[in-house]
């Protein structure tokens, strides 16, 4: 069974990592705070990937950190500068990739990387968030 992740960011800025990670994940993707939510909580993805490009990139994070039923998600956030990278380990997430836009193929294949060293065992459960 391939491992879920639910994506969380602009489409246009995903569109090459959704293509780029569909052959070995099972992909959910959110476009908005609520279906990211929603999604999270419904469907218990093994990680969530939550890019700078989604526009409550901190809120979600916040919010997904601080309910009881996706606190144990691990979180991999993709950031375009070093400063949003600090605020999102602030906020609890597992990893962290500073990414351009558009996503290259070596920043592709580091984040692919990433989503499998950020295993479900990771916890993040009592770090305080934003």
């Amino acid at each position: 069974m391939r491992p879920h992740v639910l994506l969380a960011g602009d489409e246009e800025v995903l569109q090459p990592l959704r293509l780029y990670l569909q052959a070995n994940w099972l992909l959910s993707i959110a476009s908005d705070l609520s279906q990211a939510i929603f999604l999270a909580t419904a469907l218990q993805p093994s990680r969530c990937l939550v890019d700078q490009s989604f526009a409550d990139a901190t809120l979600l994070l916040e919010r997904l950190k601080r309910t009881h039923e996706t606190r144990h998600q691990p979180i991999l956030f993709l950031a375009r500068t070093e400063q949003q990278a600090v605020e999102a380990l602030d906020c609890g997430v597992a990893g962290v990739q500073v990414v351009g836009v558009p996503i290259t193929d070596r920043e592709l294949g580091a984040i692919h990387s990433a989503l499998e060293s950020c295993s479900p065992a990771c916890n993040w459960c009592n770090v305080p968030c934003c």
